[in-house]
């Protein structure tokens, strides 16, 4: 048998392999002797069946061998099979590993590094022989070593389990490689414990996108500040920390630049976007370290002061900011004086959402900007009272117009050589149910404040033009002003509704003139001019209201397709006191007949002042010295006097 397999035969082997067949030789001879015994005692016959017994146990004899040699044989192919697929599976690794896209490497227990696939050296920039037979962390960031080994540790606890992480590797030119890892553990075969297997892909583009997108989240673009997104974030964490430790202040301040758009129509929406990076850059270099510039949008700015020793602080910090601010600004060509209004509210109020803080410095702000502009205001409890109130006459006032609350007065206005009417200014009041009189000058703002303003001028120019259109009846002659606002002009649909207006009354060409004040003129002048023109084609006048308080440009005022200026009653008041303010009235009334525009004087209180103006040749007044504003009854009567009376 040793022979057949090919195998060494040993004496001990072959003792303990064949010590069989000697016991069933000496069990055959012993049968052989009876078999021998029995024949010579009962005949031959015996001996006949002994024989046939034998081949019979030869032949199971044969058959249990060749039965034993097939299973052996299966055996051994079964063998050779598990060996040609073990040797197929690590020829399969091999290329796997060698061919694979992402860095690969193989690691003892012990950290040292078998084996390494050429994406990995790749990856690092470096040749197999430098990272063999190192160990892994040598190849790791040193701030992120110390990070993995807990990892690791932590993995190889039994039962061992594969982990992922994202860390650094040192790359050859020394440029941040950040990689995502996963580590698998496996039994050694050589029986050394538990190795590992590392897989490592590139994802320093992605990471570097990824950061992107989140300063893109969280910054302005233009300026590079913290955006509102960031400063909400920031600001949540510091309510959070408040809450926790009351000793931790804060304080928030809401800024808002003065007349900013004023630079975006006048150089234009450029010039607007250099004044916001310049002041972003200033607030960054007068604020402290710690402190976090937001830009929140258009052109408002949040600082978020934290760890304050104290409020007064604060309110330090934001008078520097100002006056880092204010000094002059080269704009194209132009010297510019930036000035911001600021308002401050302080952790100690109790605040539980950012909103709510964003809210009360947003009020302090515009408390600054009516208290005068370029300025500081903290925030109190009665300004929330002051908006509620705000808030409730915005309502009030979406209610009454085109109601009875509303009604139209008309002052009188008289041409001064001779005195006689020559037409009437339509003012709008309005009767609160609850509060009585609400001053012009509130309402109008609140109106135009709240997009209200165009359903106002229309209801003004409705009623006047209505009632206009009876006083020409009688009086062809007469004419009517209304006030009208830059927005109104530049909205859309604003010249075909006056246009309306005009043919439904059937009234005269130049008897409705529109009044706007010089400084809104000028603020949108391309697109008011525009208007204008169109309107003029349809017959309505312009006059200037409070002319001399602007910046008119001579050469624009003899192009613009106006008829009168009136001046201001500022200058008409201070006309008897003082040589100065004399002049400015003397030098309007000469600029109006040298570009043959009428001339009016509001505000004629006295009777001084109505002498001085009859002898400049000012053409027409009005004031509370000619005639109040009046309702409509009286106007009426009051033009059936004139008209009663002789020439």
């Amino acid at each position: 048998m040793a022979l057949k397999r090919g195998a060494h035969l040993r004496p001990l082997q072959w003792l303990a392999g064949t010590s069989w067949v000697a016991a069933l030789y000496i069990a055959a001879a012993f049968v052989a002797g009876l078999v021998h015994l029995a024949s010579l005692q009962f005949g031959p016959a015996v001996l006949a069946v002994s024989v046939a017994a034998v081949f019979a146990i030869i032949l199971l004899l044969r058959i249990s061998f060749e039965r034993q040699e097939a299973e052996r044989r299966e055996q051994q192919a079964r063998v050779d099979e598990a060996e040609r697929e073990a040797e197929l599976n690590q020829k399969r690794f091999t290329a796997a590993f060698t061919h694979a896209a992402i860095g690969m490497a193989v690691a003892r227990p012990d950290g040292t590094v078998l084996q390494v696939n050429p994406a990995l050296c790749a990856l690092l920039g470096v040749a197999a022989d430098t990272v063999l037979k190192r160990r892994f962390c040598d190849s790791l960031h040193p701030d992120d070593a110390v990070q993995f080994r807990r990892r690791l540790q932590e993995a190889l606890v039994p039962p061992a389990r594969a982990f992922s992480t994202v860390l650094r590797l040192n790359s050859a030119g020394g440029a941040e490689l950040w990689v995502s890892l996963h580590g698998s553990p496996f039994d050694d075969p050589q029986g050394l414990g538990t190795s590992l297997i590392y897989q490592m892909q590139d994802i320093t583009s992605r990471l570097l996108a990824e950061r992107r997108l989140h300063h893109i989240a969280h910054h302005d673009t233009l300026t590079g500040l913290a955006n509102r997104h960031g400063f909400h974030e920031r600001l949540a964490l510091a309510v959070e920390r408040t809450r926790v430790d009351s000793a931790e202040r804060f304080a928030v301040l809401f800024m808002d630049l003065d007349r900013f758009k004023g630079v975006n129509d006048s150089f234009g929406h450029q010039a607007g976007n250099e004044l916001l990076v310049a002041t972003a850059r200033r607030l960054r270099e007068a604020a402290r370290p710690d402190d976090l510039v937001a830009r929140l949008g258009g052109d408002e700015f949040a600082v978020l002061l934290e760890h304050l020793p104290d409020f007064d602080t604060s309110v330090g910090q934001a008078n520097r900011l100002l006056e880092a601010l204010s000094q002059p600004l080269a704009i194209q060509g132009a010297d510019l004086l930036p000035a911001a209004s600021v308002g401050i509210t302080f952790s100690d109020l109790g605040y539980r959402t950012v909103d709510e803080i964003l809210r009360d410095a947003d009020l302090a702000m515009y408390q600054a900007k009516a208290d005068g502009r370029a300025r500081v205001a903290i925030f109190d409890q009665s300004m929330h009272e002051r908006a509620a109130q705000k808030l409730a006459l915005e309502n009030d006032l979406r209610g009454a117009i085109g109601s009875s609350q509303m009604a139209l007065v008309y002052q009188p206005i008289f041409e001064l050589q001779p005195q006689r009417l020559a037409g009437f200014e339509a003012l709008l009041r309005w009767t609160h149910p609850s509060r009585g009189s609400v001053s012009p000058a509130v309402f109008v703002a609140l109106a135009e404040e709240s997009g209200q303003i165009e359903a106002l001028t229309e209801w003004v120019m409705e009623t006047a033009a209505g009632q206009l259109a009876k006083w020409q009846r009688d009086d062809p002659g007469m004419t009517v002003n209304i006030n009208v606002s830059g927005r109104d002009l530049g909205r859309p649909g604003f010249i075909d509704r006056a246009g309306t207006v005009l043919a439904r009354h059937a009234l005269r060409p130049g008897s409705l003139v529109m009044e706007i004040t010089e400084t809104t003129l000028m603020s949108q002048l391309d697109v008011a001019v525009d208007a204008m023109r169109a309107l003029r084609g349809k017959g309505i006048r312009f006059s200037i209201d409070d002319f001399g308080t602007g910046y008119s440009s001579l050469a624009y005022l003899s192009r613009l397709p106006i008829d009168t200026l009136k001046i201001d009653r500022a200058f008409v008041n201070a006309i008897d006191r003082g040589a100065q303010n004399l002049e400015i009235v003397r030098a309007v009334q000469q600029l109006g007949q040298a570009l043959g525009r009428r001339v009016v004087a509001e505000g004629i209180e006295t009777a001084e002042q109505l002498s001085v103006l009859r002898d400049m040749g000012v053409d027409a007044g009005q004031g509370y010295l000619l005639a109040r504003p009046m309702p409509v009854d009286q106007a009426s009567a009051l033009i059936t006097l004139e008209r009663s009376e002789p020439p």
